[in-house]
């Protein structure tokens, strides 16, 4: 049923350009009230202070090796024979 309601609305569309140029504006219009950059800037402070707010979640105990490790202790081997850290949340020489 929902399958026949589309393909009628697509050749309407298809044999309505006055249809096609109505649907075009009214998007149009739609998208330049809406998704400016200071409403996509503002959705995004209002999301990151949402989930800012939320508790930490506790890690899944039982996510595959792909999702919990970061395959970077080779790196970390190697640098530390040069005495360099590249861990960005290691505390550095001046604490």
């Amino acid at each position: 049923m929902k399958t026949r309601r589309c393909i009628r609305a697509m050749r309407r569309l298809a044999e309505d350009g006055r249809l096609r140029e109505d649907l075009s504006r009214a998007g149009h219009a739609y998208w330049a009230a809406h998704h400016t950059m200071d409403v996509m800037a503002d959705d995004y402070r209002r999301i990151i202070r949402a989930a800012a707010a939320r508790p930490v979640p506790a890690p899944a105990a039982d996510l595959p090796p792909h999702f919990t490790k970061d395959y970077s202790e080779l790196a970390r081997t190697i640098a530390r024979r040069f005495g360099v850290s590249i861990d960005v949340l290691e505390a550095g020489p001046e604490g």
